[in-house]
């Protein structure tokens, strides 16, 4: 009804059919096909202020514009009012995720900011308390990154297992694991194949493209770590095709080929890492000159 109203009234009323206009486009990505979470009213603010205009602009209309925005002034006041009551809540970090997680208890994204918070603080007591029960993937990741950094030697399998059954992995468990093998598994005691497992089980699943990338270099990585070259010169392919313009990926590659004995590999790696590399904004000169000195070396 109010679409209709909007284009009904687009000519004689613009700045109504602006308001409503604004107010659908602001929740064009949350109310369509992304399934993100609606319960975070932050979300409303935006489009909010085309409902504001469009009330104003209805009233200055039918009341003229003196009355109309005198009492378009009232719902102005309200936000206002609303702003200055929760300005003591977001300007202060801790006090936000605790009041987001306490209005939206079941929500991972608002358990996980609170918890992230309170390990940044070296609260890790709190931060268990706020896991409490839980039992998804997330919160068995969180008590599994909560071992390694009391360097306790904590089992991973539940967690592992939970986060690889993940048909959509959410960003927190990626990141934890991503911080794993970033940290080095063995540094927590956890065993490098299970990582493994865990990692190359998500890294196809649906994600942003960069975390897929970040997902197959650790992969790449561990592997080459562990001497499983064939294993490691798939992942360097695979990164190599889902960022078509990054280097890095190249040089990995690169590296891997020379850990396999194939020279003429590295080389063609490298050159195209340098073709790559000339258009792009970081300095890889260092790598370069590296790889260029193994591949020279007296076999």
């Amino acid at each position: 009804g109010l679409l209709g109203l909007m284009v009904a009234l687009r000519r004689r009323l613009p700045l109504v059919a602006l308001g409503l206009a604004l107010f659908y486009v602001g929740h064009a990505l949350e109310s369509s096909l992304f399934p993100l979470e609606l319960a975070f009213e932050h979300r409303n603010y935006l489009p909010s202020a085309g409902v504001l205009l469009a009330l104003v602009a209805a009233l200055a209309a039918g009341l003229g514009v003196r009355r109309g925005l005198a009492l378009g002034a009232l719902p102005a006041l309200l936000y206002l009012g609303v702003t200055v009551s929760m300005t003591p809540t977001w300007g202060d970090a801790g006090r936000l995720y605790a009041a987001m997680h306490t209005a939206h208890p079941h929500s991972p994204r608002a358990r996980a900011q609170l918890v992230e918070w309170l390990l940044a603080q070296r609260r890790a007591d709190l931060a268990e308390s706020v896991l409490g029960d839980d039992q998804d993937a997330a919160a068995r990741l969180h008590r599994l990154r909560l071992a390694c950094l009391r360097d306790d030697h904590a089992d991973p399998a539940s967690a592992f297992d939970a986060a690889a059954r993940l048909a959509r992995p959410d960003d927190m468990s990626l990141e934890i694991l991503l911080w794993l093998a970033e940290r080095g598994a063995a540094a927590c005691g956890i065993e490098q194949g299970a990582l493994l497992t865990a990692l190359e089980a998500v890294r196809d699943r649906p994600m942003s493209t960069p975390t897929r990338l970040r997902l197959y270099v650790h992969t790449l990585k561990l592997r080459l770590a562990r001497g499983e070259f064939a294993e490691a010169a798939k992942a360097a392919e695979m990164a190599a095709r889902i960022a078509p313009r990054d280097p890095f990926p190249r040089y990995l590659a690169a590296e891997v080929a020379l850990a396999m004995g194939d020279r003429a590999a590295g080389r063609r790696w490298l050159d195209e890492g340098r073709a790559l590399a000339r258009g792009h904004r970081a300095d890889f000169a260092q790598i370069e000159a590296g790889l260029a000195r193994a591949l020279d070396a007296p076999r």
